[in-house]
């Protein structure tokens, strides 16, 4: 989520992780889903809330700087095994 925090969209961050736009949409569909959310401004407020937001940005946008260099930390569900 930090990446769409960020402001990347699908297309974006799909290029950036090797993943085809539409797999993107629906990683963050499911997110949105989970937190409860409609929008994704609404579900970085919501991750904001539920403390899972550091304010650090790290990631290839605040890197390249082709987005904002400030928003949340990354919240995924993977494991280092998957």
């Amino acid at each position: 989520m930090e990446l769409v925090a960020q402001g990347l969209t699908s297309r974006d961050i799909g290029g950036f992780l090797f993943l085809s736009p539409r797999t993107v949409e629906m990683h963050v569909q499911n997110s949105l889903d989970k937190l409860g959310c409609r929008t994704r401004a609404e579900a970085v407020r919501r991750l904001a809330e539920l403390g899972a937001w550091s304010g650090a940005a790290a990631g290839p946008a605040a890197a390249t700087g082709s987005a904002p260099a400030t928003g949340p930390a990354v919240v995924t569900g993977r494991t280092a095994s998957g």
